[in-house]
């Protein structure tokens, strides 16, 4: 998995990517500590404005990428057909399960 670094060497959360590192409730604003003073609850406009930029950059996540590349399974599970024929199956069952429990007048539904 690609992990980014942060400058303490560990790893960043999902949520310190994208809105930046947390910070601690001792730094809050409105606390007087000498260590937190010019700190604030919120990152700084410009930064979080380039990190929102270098995620829409990235290039989305797509698991067909760790396919392999020849035979017809594979095909299969890229085509477009497969992801609407999929998604039909799951709306439909949805549908049934919906239909299936108001119709059923029994007081457990197991019944």
């Amino acid at each position: 998995a690609d992990r980014k670094w942060s400058k303490g060497q560990r790893y960043l959360s999902d949520s310190e990517e994208v809105m930046g590192p947390r910070v601690s409730r001792s730094s809050m604003p409105g606390q007087d500590h000498e260590e937190n003073r010019g700190t604030t609850l919120f990152m700084d406009k410009d930064a979080m404005k380039e990190t929102v930029r270098n995620n829409l950059l990235k290039e989305p996540w797509d698991v067909s990428k760790l396919y392999k590349h020849e035979g017809i399974w594979q095909a299969i599970a890229r085509s477009p057909h497969f992801d609407k024929i999929t998604l039909s199956v799951i709306a439909m069952n949805a549908i049934w399960i919906g239909v299936d429990t108001d119709s059923n007048s029994a007081s457990v539904l197991l019944e």
